[in-house]
């Protein structure tokens, strides 16, 4: 059986779903170290624009550069799901697509890594630790950039 999922106006998207897919997007493919994908939310729709042949709560386009993260998720779970797809972002934008089980247990494991540096906050804490965890990756990149000059 397919599913039909519909793209949401990103005006119709909760602010702080937005932010919290926009930050975690941000911040894991800085990680990755590749081109940050476009987020879209999407919600399931007999008449939309897409069709998959499973249920999901996410999904990377091919290419890397889109990813799709269902409306009606928890705050805890928008962040999981955006880490999980950008993982598939890294796969399709370095190339190491492989065979499709393989691809969700790397993506996965990722996705679990991601919350751990998170410390695994409740949902209150999400916004405050996506912010903890940015925050560190300017100061090294700072702290990167000037070694780079001094050698």
């Amino acid at each position: 059986m397919s599913h039909r999922y519909k793209i949401i106006k990103q005006s119709d998207v909760k602010k702080e779903d937005w932010d919290l897919a926009f930050t975690t997007a941000i911040i894991a493919s800085d990680d990755l170290r590749i081109r940050q994908p476009t987020i879209f939310f999407i919600e399931p729709s007999a008449d939309g624009e897409f069709e998959i042949q499973t249920r999901i709560a996410g999904c990377a386009w091919p290419g890397g550069l889109k990813i799709y993260v269902r409306s009606s998720l928890f705050k805890k779970e928008i962040v999981e799901v955006t880490a999980h797809e950008v993982r598939h972002c890294w796969q399709f934008q370095t190339g190491k697509v492989g065979a499709r089980n393989l691809d969700e247990n790397d993506a996965k494991l990722y996705e679990l890594g991601f919350m751990g540096k998170l410390g695994l906050p409740a949902d209150s804490e999400l916004r405050e630790a996506l912010a903890y965890w940015r925050c560190h990756q300017l100061v090294y990149r700072r702290c990167q950039a000037t070694a780079m000059r001094r050698a």
